[in-house]
């Protein structure tokens, strides 16, 4: 079976008619040294995932499995405190339904809640304590 150029295809693969010749079958982000790995792309997802495990080694804290998406919830523990851990670029919204969740867990263990949020381009973190008033 041959291409449009003339050349035996070696694989036995189907022609790929939209792929221009010279043109790679990899995406750009994946074709070697382009961002380091010629396997995996870095996502935001990922890339929160490094920042909870780099913070939580740093806070003495374990990292929850599935960043808390499994039965154990919230990102990270230790004897004391639960930690719910985001990592931003510009900006983030924190909503009091975020706050509250994580006081309802931190209660259910009978531990402190915190939330972090970590500008990662900036180097900046800010951390919170969070507490609820008697009778609300």
């Amino acid at each position: 079976m041959g291409d449009r150029s003339g050349r035996q295809q070696e694989s036995g693969a189907a022609e790929v008619p939209w792929l221009a010749s010279g043109q790679s079958e990899k995406p750009r982000e994946l074709e070697e040294g382009a961002l380091g790995t010629n396997w995996e792309v870095r996502s935001r997802q990922k890339d929160g995932r490094v920042t909870e495990k780099k913070l939580a080694k740093e806070l003495g804290a374990k990292v929850h499995p599935a960043s808390g998406a499994l039965r154990i919830k919230n990102d990270a523990s230790d004897d004391e405190v639960l930690y719910e851990i985001k990592d931003a670029n510009k900006s983030y919204t924190l909503t009091a339904g975020d706050l509250h969740q994580l006081w309802k867990e931190a209660v259910k263990q009978d531990k402190e809640p915190v939330f972090i949020v970590q500008f990662m381009h900036k180097g900046m973190r800010a951390t919170m304590a969070i507490t609820k008033e008697v009778g609300k």
